[in-house]
């Protein structure tokens, strides 16, 4: 309920934060330049040619293939839930076997895989799950500088992530409506 979820969000976010780091530290992926052109910069390319794309996130797009061009990032693929949100955490208060003893944060389960994607994009799911428990920016800051570090790359590459994972959604909206994701994207 909304009630439980307010109380519970302060003691679990810190521990999703946590998972979501060792996640991402234990499935990046360093790519060659083909993999490279086809998950990143074709893309960016199409993102920031598309008129319906907001100015400021096609400007985002060039940024980061100028950056992707000249050497200065090399982006990787982490796992991607897709949808990294409090409704899809659940929490096992049972005395399940083998966490019987922990504190009831660390006995969650994240639910609802089937956007998710090993061969996913890095910052999506960390300010996605941050503006879901309404993290502070100050505590955003702090969780981005270390996914850079994970991600060995700048923290202005954090940007370059976020849009290159917009640049595959857009190109991936199925059923969800493009002004939705629009507005989605620009919050």
């Amino acid at each position: 309920t909304r009630i439980l979820w307010t109380m519970q969000r302060r003691r679990l976010r810190q521990v999703i934060l946590d998972w979501l780091g060792e996640a991402t530290s234990a499935t990046i992926q360093t790519l060659d330049d083909a993999k490279i052109e086809k998950d990143f910069a074709s893309p960016l390319r199409r993102f920031a040619a598309d008129a319906d794309i907001p100015a400021p996130l096609r400007d985002a797009a060039h940024l980061a293939l100028h950056r992707i061009d000249h050497g200065c990032w090399s982006p990787r693929h982490v796992l991607m839930h897709n949808d990294l949100w409090q409704g899809n955490i659940l929490i096992d208060d049972r005395n399940v076997t083998g966490r019987g003893g922990e504190p009831w944060p660390r006995r969650f389960v994240i639910i609802d895989w089937p956007g998710a994607a090993i061969d996913g994009y890095a910052m999506h799911d960390l300010l996605r799950f941050g503006r879901a428990v309404a993290l502070k920016p100050d505590a955003i800051r702090r969780e981005v500088l270390a996914h850079c570090r994970i991600l060995q790359c700048e923290p202005a590459d954090a940007a370059s992530n976020l849009v290159a994972a917009f640049a595959y959604l857009a190109l991936h909206l199925e059923h969800f409506p493009k002004p939705a994701f629009i507005r989605t994207a620009m919050v």
